[in-house]
């Protein structure tokens, strides 16, 4: 059987061309971004976001440097981050009973609501949260408590409500 030149180097041209498209640096059209891309847009979006006094950001976004994220993964991280912050503080606040301060975050627990990783998170995630901070502007911490203990594990070392 005889093979066409012609045929083989149009077929190593197309793989060459596909397993081509699958590296670089840049974010590719499939919904995911290098850590490099996810680290430049957490510094974007902290810039643009308040933390309670004493509040402090991670250090870096954890993984490897190989390591993939799905479009959005900055919004979600900056939210984790913001949302252990200002709970933590409400908490802190509230069992040294300074009331003004912790109303100051109970305010602030409703800007959260308009982060993009808050909106995209399913209704019944949105309405346990929001239960939560009902429940606290109530007096009941054990929502947050509960919160803060489940999902901020990782807070900034030095962080004063970590």
């Amino acid at each position: 059987m005889r093979t066409h030149p012609f045929l083989v180097a149009s077929c190593f041209l197309a793989v060459a061309a596909s397993l081509t498209a699958c590296g670089g640096d840049s974010e590719a059209s499939d919904g995911w971004q290098s850590k490099k891309e996810v680290a430049a847009e957490v510094k974007k979006l902290r810039a643009d976001t308040e933390l309670p006094p004493g509040g402090r950001w991670n250090a870096q976004v954890s993984g490897s440097d190989d390591d993939r994220y799905q479009t959005g993964a900055a919004d979600a991280i900056v939210l984790d981050e913001v949302q252990c912050e200002w709970y933590a503080y409400w908490l802190d606040r509230t069992e040294a009973a300074d009331d003004k301060s912790a109303a100051t975050a109970l305010k602030h627990f409703a800007t959260l609501h308009d982060m993009p990783a808050f909106k995209a998170n399913d209704v019944s995630y949105r309405e346990v949260v929001q239960s939560v901070e009902d429940a606290a502007g109530l007096g009941d911490p054990s929502g947050i408590q509960a919160f803060v203990r489940d999902n901020c594990g990782g807070m900034q070392e030095g962080s004063d409500y970590r």
